[in-house]
């Protein structure tokens, strides 16, 4: 695969995670017009605690199918990896809906006062179960590179999650039951859909002697999953539900899903492409030339949609939420920072998982969590929500930092470390000035931010994309003293 079908599949998986998470942010305006604050915090922190279970149901076999796809398609044995990973999906699955429904399920419901809290809970196992098997499945477009299908499947998703949400909660007036079951009959439309055209193409068969190596690399990846769930800030809804009410939640909430924009438009997609990308091409000689590169440029694409997120959001809050919500604007960008490192963090996960290292992640992520749950319970009661802002934005930087360079130290690459600098010099500068303009009226700002990204534009193509990286000159200088010398 060259760097054009690298970035023809970075843009296709730009548009079908744009389809598969588009449906959150085009429901934004249903829940806060449809559903009270208190009503919308709720289920932002039931959402969560999806995602969470999600991951322990998974058991990472979604990137199972990623790293090892190539070694399975070459032994002509594809139908074990779909099969025995599916079967630890579904059992992990059961296991999990069984433990919550006889043990934590009837504790919750003694402990929330809310009414009908025993159907919410079950229906957000059930919801987190059929996710995990859907995103599993899915997962196996990527690591066939069939980009094109991912985006097809991913648009189809969003858009009958948006249809049955908004349907489900306007007639049946159910709020949180009837968003639930929007999200229950949709993933499960979808893993029907996923079974008949991945199992019946492929065929499903399961292997005793690969689940026990299926399992050795991918439940380390609960821990690396989970501590990446934990320091990019969704759990502190958690936190916040506690020590400063459900309203602050809502308006928490509305400014991560600003944020995490950067997350659907540019970082996923990268992440989507670059894993299969690295993963089968290994054995190429320009492989980490191509790899420095594409580190660049994730980095540009990063500053850029950061800027784009930050002009339009003041504008964008407006027409999809209440004036209740008015805080969510400055919430997004003070957590934008820390949402951009997670692109050099699973630049630098990649690195490791090529060395098939999975326990590095893992213990990272575990310490980096234990700290990112401190700093929320000391920062939370003191700050509020920005209390949770500065936990996340801390703990992201530090674990993404510390990842990347021992991904550099397992997998060598050498980086155009001057274009980095400069690309993160710009992307600060922005920040700050966003952040003064926020206090100007809407006319100044719309005409400032224009100007400001001219100038970034300039500014990027002339001492950018135009200078040659450090290595380039010792190598040119290098070259040159050998040939004085001769």
């Amino acid at each position: 695969m060259d760097l054009r079908l690298f970035g023809k599949n970075t843009l296709i998986y730009m548009v079908g995670n744009l389809g598969l998470r588009a449906a959150s942010f085009l429901l934004i305006p249903v829940y806060t017009h449809l559903l009270t604050v208190s009503e919308y915090g709720f289920l932002a922190i039931l959402l969560i605690s999806i995602q969470i279970l999600m991951m322990f149901m998974n058991m990472g076999m979604d990137i199972c199918i990623l790293r090892f796809i190539k070694v399975f398609k070459e032994r002509n044995e594809l139908e074990y990896l779909l099969g025995s990973s599916t079967l630890i999906n579904i059992m992990s699955g059961i296991v999990f809906i069984l433990i919550a429904i006889f043990f934590l399920i009837p504790l919750l419901g003694k402990l929330i006062k809310y009414e009908n809290i025993e159907l919410v809970l079950i229906l957000v196992c059930f919801s987190a179960f059929l996710q995990s098997l859907f995103y599993q499945l899915i997962s196996f477009y990527r690591a066939d590179n069939n980009a094109a299908k991912f985006m097809m499947v991913s648009l189809v998703s969003a858009l009958l999650l948006f249809l049955f949400s908004f349907f489900l909660i306007y007639l049946t007036r159910l709020n949180l039951i009837a968003a639930l079951f929007g999200y229950i009959i949709t993933y499960l439309v979808g893993f029907i859909f996923l079974s008949i055209d991945i199992f019946g193409k492929n065929g499903f068969k399961i292997s005793l002697k690969c689940i026990p190596n299926l399992l050795k690399f991918g439940i380390p990846l609960i821990f690396s999953q989970t501590g990446q769930f934990l320091i990019k800030g969704s759990i502190a809804v958690y936190f916040i539900s506690i020590f400063c009410g459900l309203k602050s939640v809502a308006i928490y909430s509305i400014g991560y899903k600003i944020s995490t924009i950067l997350l659907i438009v540019v970082i996923l997609p990268f992440q989507l492409s670059f894993q299969p990308f690295i993963f089968s091409n290994l054995d190429k000689k320009d492989i980490k030339d191509k790899v420095s590169h594409l580190f660049t440029y994730l980095l540009l694409s990063i500053s850029f949609m950061t800027f784009i997120i930050l002009s339009s959001s003041r504008f964008f809050l407006r027409l999809i939420t209440p004036p209740e919500y008015s805080n969510s604007f400055l919430v997004s960008l003070l957590l934008l920072p820390g949402i951009a490192f997670v692109g050099v963090y699973y630049f630098g996960e990649t690195l490791i998982n090529i060395k098939k290292k999975t326990h590095i992640i893992g213990l990272v992520m575990i310490i980096s969590s234990i700290i990112s749950l401190l700093l929320y319970s000391i920062l939370i009661p003191i700050l509020d929500i920005f209390g949770a802002v500065i936990s996340v934005d801390f703990t992201i930087i530090i674990s993404s930092v510390l990842i990347f360079f021992i991904g550099l130290k397992q997998y060598k690459v050498n980086l155009e470390w001057d274009k980095v600098v400069k690309i993160e010099i710009l992307f600060l500068m922005q920040i700050i000035i966003i952040y003064f303009l926020k206090f100007t009226n809407d006319l100044v700002f719309l005409i400032s931010s224009c100007g400001i990204f001219i100038v970034e534009l300039i500014l990027t193509y002339f001492f950018i994309l135009k200078s040659p990286d450090i290595n380039s000159l010792k190598r040119s200088f290098s070259i040159g003293y050998r040939m004085s010398k001769s």
